[in-house]
């Protein structure tokens, strides 16, 4: 039929030129894929880019493409939440991922609790792994706030009390502005150490 034939030539020409491919390899894809362009662009993209890069494509919000990549971490390892992940669910994983999936924790955790817990969570591993990610003051920063922390708890009454100290409440000011690049500074280790990132498409959300 001339207007089907038409068809398939209008979409062959469509896919060409969004794609960048060559005009065979374009009827290959769209016949594979009942000439559904949307379906034939992923199926490039997915031959062309690893789970990661897309990833990295399709999401411009920092916090949006951290997100995906932790869940792209936990889908290919297996790793089973509970709630928040510890160094004990992740220490199977490469040296990179977990350093990855640690600070991306720990970031996600500040947001949810303040940084006044921020600063116990994981605390030796965090220490190690924000100095890895060369985050060196606000690792240090940390440091001073649990030692504040520690001096004022015999004394204190409760957990409030301790946060209205004057130099224990500037120390969690300063660890939550050092903590405004963690987003930034992921995203580049993330690129930096692509190879070690998930590579295969599971047809998860990106």
């Amino acid at each position: 039929d001339e207007a089907i034939k038409l068809f398939h030539i209008d979409q062959i020409n469509i896919l060409t030129a969004k794609a960048d491919v060559t005009h065979q390899e374009a009827e290959n894809v769209l016949l594979a894929t009942n000439y559904d362009i949307a379906e034939a662009l992923r199926r490039i993209d997915e031959q062309r880019y690893t789970l990661t890069e897309l990833i990295l494509r399709k999401n411009k919000d920092a916090g949006d493409a951290l997100n995906n990549i932790a869940l792209a971490i936990e889908y290919e390892w297996d790793l089973k939440r509970k709630f928040w992940f510890g160094f004990a669910d992740i220490q199977l994983l490469p040296p990179v991922l977990q350093t990855f999936m640690l600070v991306y924790e720990w970031h996600e955790y500040v947001g949810w609790e303040g940084m006044e817990c921020g600063i116990f969570f994981e605390s030796d591993h965090t220490h190690q792994q924000l100095q890895a990610l060369g985050l060196l003051e606000l690792a240090q920063k940390m440091v001073t706030a649990r030692i504040r922390y520690d001096e004022l708890k015999d004394k204190a009454e409760n957990f409030h009390e301790i946060t209205e100290d004057d130099i224990f409440k500037m120390l969690i000011i300063h660890c939550d502005q050092l903590a405004r690049e963690v987003d930034s500074i992921l995203l580049q280790f993330v690129k930096d150490n692509i190879d070690v990132f998930p590579c295969r498409h599971n047809r998860h959300e990106l």
